[in-house]
Parts: C-alpha cells; structure tokens; sequence
C-alpha cells in the first residue's frame, strides 16, 4: 500500500452537471443530501479562488472582470448552471474551475 495520496483529479463541468441534476432530481430533499454541501462547497472554494485572482488583477491594473464588492451580488446556481448546459459537449470537459472562471468573467464585463 502506497503512503502517498493518489492527486486529486479535477472535476470537469460535465461531471459537475450530471452530479448537480442528480440532486436537484431529489426535490426539497436535496437540502439533505450531503453531495449538496460537496458540490457548493467545491462552488464557494472556486469563487473564493476566483474573487482573489481579481483582486489581484486589479492591483497589477490587469483587471480580469469587474464584479460588484463582497456580499453586493447575488451568486444564481440556475444561471450558471444554464450556461454549462448550454457548452458544446467539448467544451464541458474543461475543468470545472476554469468553467466557472469563463462564466464570471462574462458575467462582470470591465467596462
């Protein structure tokens, strides 16, 4: 048995949304099902990653978008999920991270 941890492989957007309509297929149940917590917490460590990568665009004057200051903006699964589903099936097998950045960065355009 190796004592070294396998790496962790990166979810693609794809997989993301077939275990996110697994969930929202549960109804009101889904509040209970502990791959909810899983896949909003991969969600909020990736906005988290994101807010940080602007931040610091922004100090090097190489703003990547321009959202609205913390808590002024209301994050819409639905609305991000209708973009996934609306990529090519290739394009959905980008890394979930890099997904999730295309979306945010369209969505708060620097203007």
């Amino acid at each position: 048995m190796s004592l070294l941890a396998a790496p962790v492989q990166a979810m693609p957007v794809r997989e993301f949304i077939a275990r996110w309509t697994a969930v929202e297929k549960l109804g009101e149940m889904a509040k209970l099902d502990p791959e909810l917590r899983r896949l909003m917490n991969e969600l909020e460590t990736i906005l988290g990653a994101w807010r940080a990568d602007v931040d610091k665009a922004k100090a090097a004057a190489k703003p990547i978008a321009c959202p609205p200051p913390p808590g002024q903006a209301e994050f819409e699964s639905d609305k991000l999920m209708a973009h996934f589903k609306a990529l090519s099936p290739a394009e959905q097998e980008i890394e979930l991270k890099d997904g999730v950045y295309v979306y945010l960065n369209k969505t708060y355009p620097c203007r």
